[in-house]
């Protein structure tokens, strides 16, 4: 069984200056109080799970928005990371941020705290797209900040983007990827846009005031995009990550390895010793239960064997390299091919390829990888 410590810590700040019309994650507006109590409880929990930060090498700060907050409370919650955790070991840490909330103070800032990785939320460049999705900057918001980004040496920065909307075309699509290019982003995450309940998309989508973009003419884009970023030197290495070698993300590869992480936060999920947790998703009930020293969990499964290794196969076949026999047999003590002899018909359907002691999804599949892996469910 799996049991190593975990090597990523994960910290959620469920705060935004603006609510998106597409964002189902948890967050909220909110003053500044309550923004200065919650990194106060953060730092709570930070101390109580002080046990696990030994084999720590990656840190990602996501949300909500962490650029929201104020550099006095983040000055708090880093100097607070920096008396647990050895920054000698972090290899990578990353902070989410709008486009509009880098200004160079905040990047020498984050720069001088040891972050080395940005992930820009970017979405698109393009006005009209920009307003269906309820976002409030501009393309020269972006420019502004990846040059200021660049100026203090965070050369690591990744741009989201969101295709799928109504009348997207490959020539829309391939304008926000020339700007990406352009830009010197080194590492790119392309993401379907998926409708999700209680979203201001999903109301207007049951109201039929807004069509989401068909099936087919989706996955033409997507094997574009793929096409387009692979022409330009950005490789793909996951379904929807792109990037110049070297700048792959090395805290989710964790999560893609279905290895061991630490959360904190409102809503933050973790696994741990064979136990997946997902903190409350609600302040006041996360707030009770950090300062009595016992968590309240919207979720806490403890997983048997066979959903682990259905976790290993759905999260390792999201990857280019995907999932190595011999690493398969050493963590679970079984051959892969003998838990799931499917595997044998999906190669020979060519659904997945064996290569090198790995099986994984071919890079012209990876589209419909969802109905492959349910083959693993």
């Amino acid at each position: 069984m799996n049991n190593q410590a975990p090597r990523a810590l994960y910290i959620h700040i469920p705060f935004c200056s603006h609510i998106c019309t597409y964002c189902d994650f948890y967050k909220m507006r909110a003053k500044e109080s309550v923004k200065h109590e919650y990194i106060s409880t953060l730092i709570q929990e930070l101390h109580l799970k002080k046990s696990f930060y030994d084999a720590i090498e990656t840190i990602y700060i996501g949300g909500g928005t962490p650029s929201s907050i104020p550099m006095e409370h983040l000055k708090r919650l880093f100097d607070a990371i920096l008396k647990e955790i050895d920054p000698s070991k972090l290899i990578e840490w990353t902070i989410e941020a709008n486009p509009q909330d880098i200004t160079e103070e905040f990047a020498r800032f984050i720069q001088d705290y040891g972050i080395n990785r940005v992930s820009l939320g970017v979405q698109s460049f393009q006005e009209k797209r920009l307003k269906v999705l309820g976002r409030t900057h501009t393309r020269l918001d972006v420019l502004h900040a990846i040059k200021i980004l660049h100026q203090v040496g965070i050369k690591n920065v990744n741009a989201d983007l969101i295709y799928g909307l109504p009348g997207d075309t490959i020539k829309l699509i391939k304008q926000d990827l020339i700007q990406i290019i352009n830009m010197g982003f080194t590492h790119v995450s392309p993401y379907t846009l998926i409708i999700e309940p209680k979203t201001m998309l999903y109301l207007a989508q049951e109201e039929n005031t807004f069509l989401p973009l068909p099936d087919e003419e989706e996955a033409t884009i997507y094997r574009f995009i793929q096409r387009f970023l692979n022409s330009y030197g950005l490789y793909q290495y996951e379904i929807s990550n792109f990037c110049i070698k070297g700048y792959e993300s090395l805290h989710n590869q964790v999560y893609w390895k279905n290895d061991h992480y630490i959360g904190l936060g409102a809503s933050a999920s973790y696994y741990i010793d064979q136990i997946r947790y997902t903190n409350i998703k609600n302040l006041r009930l996360y707030t009770e239960g950090v300062k009595i020293g016992k968590l309240k969990y919207e979720e806490k499964a403890e997983l048997t064997q066979e959903e682990e290794m259905q976790n290993e196969m759905m999260l390792g076949l999201r990857t280019i390299r995907g999932i190595s026999l011999q690493e398969f047999e050493a963590k679970y003590g079984k051959a892969l091919l003998d838990v799931y002899p499917v595997v044998n018909r999906l190669i020979h359907d060519k659904q997945l390829i064996l290569k090198r002691g790995y099986i994984a999804i071919p890079t012209n599949r990876l589209y419909v990888s969802n109905t492959i892996i349910l083959n693993f469910m």
